[in-house]
C-alpha cells in the first residue's frame, strides 16, 4: 500500500484528490454506470468489491459466490480500461 501511496504522491496527487481506495470507488462507479453493457448486476459488483451484505436474512441464506459473474465483469473492465489507452 505504501508503494502505491508514494507513486500517487510522486505523480502530484494529494491525499484529498486521490488515495488507493479511490481505485475501488472509480471501478464501482464505472461498473454501475455501464451495467447495460456488461450485463452484471449490483450483487456481482458488490461481491467483487468484497462488500458484506447488510440484509441479515439475505446474508444468512445466500451462499452464492458469483465467481462466473465476477470473472465476466473483470474481463469487461479490462477491456474497458484498454479502450482508454488506445
Amino acid at each position: 500500500m505504501e508503494i502505491l501511496i508514494g507513486a500517487l504522491r510522486r505523480m502530484g496527487y494529494t491525499k484529498e484528490e486521490f488515495v488507493p481506495h479511490s481505485f475501488r470507488a472509480m471501478f464501482s462507479t464505472i461498473a454501475y454506470e455501464n451495467m447495460n453493457e456488461h450485463k452484471c448486476n449490483g450483487e456481482i459488483i458488490e461481491a467483487l468489491l468484497a462488500h458484506k451484505e447488510t440484509n441479515k436474512v439475505k446474508e444468512a441464506y445466500n451462499r452464492a459466490t458469483y465467481k462466473q459473474g465476477m470473472r465476466k465483469l473483470i474481463d469487461w473492465y479490462t477491456n474497458y480500461l484498454k479502450t482508454l489507452v488506445t
